[in-house]
């Protein structure tokens, strides 16, 4: 079971997790935004989730409050955090727009902060209305490769098949 929506742990989510491995599901993974995760971490895993896959979506505060439109940004790194410590590995998923792509060092940086086992996810902002903002923010895969190639060498990882056939996946050596 994929737990989805923005921020799923508005409901009763850990009765649901429990629910769903009651009646023989093995693998339950949630993806939210975070912003209200930190302190049911430790339940949710007890009750049968297994992954978590964080939405971030910049580590600038004032950036962070205009893309998401709440102050949270200081409530979802805790959640990361807590996650790490109960989930291996954690993915940090990171839409890239003309607003955070100067991030993108700070991102991996983040992500090494919490040890071993973090995955990092940049993708394309996805289409959506209104799509003058669309417009405005988009950045290219091509873009991206280019931003991410320029903080450290990369190589593609053709080993690791995931359900979706455009993603790529890469290993990168980060300088300081």
């Amino acid at each position: 079971i994929q737990w989805t929506g923005g921020e799923c742990t508005i409901l009763d989510l850990p009765k649901f997790v429990k629910y769903a491995k009651e009646i023989g599901y093995k693998k339950q993974a949630l993806t939210t935004n975070a912003f209200l995760l930190s302190g049911k971490i430790d339940e949710l895993a007890e009750n049968g989730l297994d992954r978590v896959n964080v939405s971030l979506d910049s580590l600038n505060k004032d950036t962070y409050k205009e893309i998401t439109g709440v102050d949270g940004l200081d409530k979802v790194k805790v959640a990361i955090r807590e996650c790490h410590k109960r989930f291996k590995p954690i993915k940090i998923n990171i839409a890239l727009m003309n607003k955070n792509i100067g991030e993108i060092k700070d991102f991996i940086n983040f992500g090494r902060s919490l040890g071993d086992n973090v995955v990092i996810k940049f993708h394309e902002l996805w289409k959506f209305k209104p799509k003058e903002v669309y417009k405005k923010e988009h950045v290219s895969e091509e873009e991206i490769y280019k931003k991410i190639s320029s903080v450290g060498n990369i190589e593609e990882i053709k080993t690791i098949k995931g359900n979706n056939p455009t993603i790529k996946y890469y290993n990168m050596l980060v300088d300081g």
